[in-house]
């Protein structure tokens, strides 16, 4: 969900309930579509091709007009939503509105509509309206290579989590460290995705998607999500011992 701007106290608020059901275990490494070689497997210029596109298309417009409460359906189709792109860290579109996030996402999980694409790919949004995107709202395709839905490394390896302040500007972020398992999954993860971007998400939102340049050995990885520091504490503290936030009202 989008951090309100009304207040501090507010902001808090939305950003407890998107983790509510956090644990450390609802964290999770993903890699992305690759945009930087052609050639690769988990190709980004694969999955939202011509073809595909027009084939979801045709899907979602029949679904629209097949509704059985008439208000929905004038809603838009799939392409007059989305916006499709591929910058690169494994974006692939975007949209401008929560709303049309949230529609876009039940359009792509029309079993029809998923048969379009490739197995392995899921598609997840960033938590948050992306300021370097005139703050609209990224779509991810995650890359899952055994087409199971399990990530190939999730947050029960974690060890450690601190709140700190980013070393390049005002911004909170959340280092975590691994246990011994997790330093060596990670490390292979790494290996494998020099040059693409691993995902950290949680609860199904992309937090960062950092772009990897060598494998790392040392079980360490950095949580950055335009946070500030009380977010950020409150995560590291749930990532680090699997506590929930007290229940809002």
């Amino acid at each position: 969900l989008p951090v309100d701007d009304r207040s501090e106290s507010f902001s808090i608020l939305i950003f407890l309930r998107t983790i509510s059901r956090c644990s450390g275990s609802c964290l999770e490494f993903w890699p992305t579509y690759s945009s930087t070689n052609g050639a690769a497997r988990n190709n980004a210029n694969k999955i939202l091709t011509d073809n595909n596109l027009r084939t979801a298309e045709k899907i979602v417009e029949d679904y629209i007009a097949n509704e059985a409460d008439p208000k929905k359906m004038d809603r838009p189709t799939l392409l007059q939503v989305l916006n499709v792109c591929n910058v690169g860290d494994g974006i692939v579109g975007y949209v401008d509105t929560e709303s049309k996030a949230e529609l876009v996402s039940e359009y792509l999980a029309l079993p029809e509509v998923r048969c379009c694409f490739p197995a392995e790919v899921l598609f997840m949004w960033g938590r948050k309206p992306d300021k370097s995107f005139n703050n609209m709202y990224m779509l991810y395709a995650i890359y899952d290579a055994d087409a199971d839905g399990e990530a190939p490394l999730d947050g029960s390896v974690v060890k450690d989590a601190r709140a700190n302040y980013s070393q390049h500007g005002a911004n909170a972020e959340v280092s975590i460290t691994m246990n011994d398992e997790g330093s060596r999954k990670w490390a292979d993860l790494t290996e494998v995705n020099i040059g693409n971007n691993i995902a950290m998400v949680i609860n199904g939102r992309v937090y960062s998607a950092p772009r990897v340049n060598e494998k790392i050995e040392c079980g360490l990885s950095t949580i950055t999500s335009d946070f500030d520091m009380e977010e950020a504490q409150i995560l590291a503290n749930i990532l680090k011992s699997g506590d929930m936030p007290m229940p809002m009202s």
